[in-house]
């Protein structure tokens, strides 16, 4: 596996552990009261905007020569 393959791999798991962790919190938040949800929705969306940086850093260095 090359350099790149081996990025673009750590790269996509730490992407599912993003998901993981916004699933995770989307159950705990479905569980509280509308005050803590709040909070909880807050660290969904910055997950969720991580998560599209990283997709989009993964296809510039697919498109990289």
């Amino acid at each position: 596996m090359t350099a790149k393959e081996e990025f673009i791999k750590k790269l996509h798991a730490k992407i599912d552990e993003w998901d993981s962790e916004i699933d995770r919190l989307s159950v705990q938040a479905a569980l509280l009261e509308m005050e803590s949800r709040a909070e909880f929705y807050e660290q969904i969306a910055e997950l969720k905007s991580k998560r599209h940086q990283m997709e989009e850093k993964i296809r510039k260095v697919q498109q990289s020569g």
